[in-house]
């Protein structure tokens, strides 16, 4: 798990610095990212949370 863990971080590193690079890359990047970062957290946050943020999160974009 740790390992997991440390390797999406750099992969999360890696994918923000280049997008600094870029000038923050499109927007659809960046979502894939938080999408990620909600993934990851939702191993450690209960399930409705992740839900609720999914959700949100979905209807953010498609409106």
């Amino acid at each position: 798990m740790n390992e997991i863990s440390n390797t999406l971080k750099t992969e999360i590193g890696i994918n923000i610095m280049s997008n600094f690079d870029n000038g923050i890359g499109n927007a659809f990047e960046i979502a894939i990212l938080v999408l990620f970062i909600a993934i990851f957290l939702s191993l450690f946050i209960n399930r409705k949370t992740f839900i609720y943020f999914v959700s949100n999160f979905s209807t953010m974009f498609c409106t």
